[in-house]
């Protein structure tokens, strides 16, 4: 098991990509198989998980 915290610093409304992020905390792990848990420790933000395909 493996955890780390990431802060995004942000500059008012809108959306934060930090999927390179988490990507590196995953591969720095070391960890081959398992589950990524994502949550948001503030009661007026939310967190968007979708797939970012090109559609073709």
């Amino acid at each position: 098991m493996a955890q780390t915290v990431i802060t995004i610093s942000t500059k008012g409304q809108g959306l934060y990509e930090f999927t390179a992020e988490a990507d590196g905390f995953v591969r720095a792990s070391g960890v081959a198989e398992g589950l990524l848990t994502v949550f948001v420790r503030h009661t007026s933000a939310s967190l968007i998980i979708q797939e970012n395909a090109d559609g073709t």
